[in-house]
C-alpha cells in the first residue's frame, strides 16, 4: 500500500503540496473518528 501511495505521490507533479495535505488530514480524520468509536464503547460498556 506504501508502494502504491509513493507511485501516486511521483504522478502527483507540482500537486504534490496538495497531496501531502490530503494524507495528512485524511489520517487525522481517521484518527478522531477512532476516538469517538472509543467514546461510544467506553458508553455502552457501563
Amino acid at each position: 500500500m506504501i508502494k502504491t501511495l509513493s507511485k501516486i505521490y511521483q504522478f502527483s507533479g507540482k500537486m504534490q503540496g496538495t497531496m501531502k495535505k490530503a494524507i495528512l488530514f485524511s489520517v487525522l480524520h481517521s484518527l478522531f473518528d477512532m476516538m469517538s468509536f472509543g467514546a461510544l464503547a467506553m458508553v455502552f460498556s457501563v
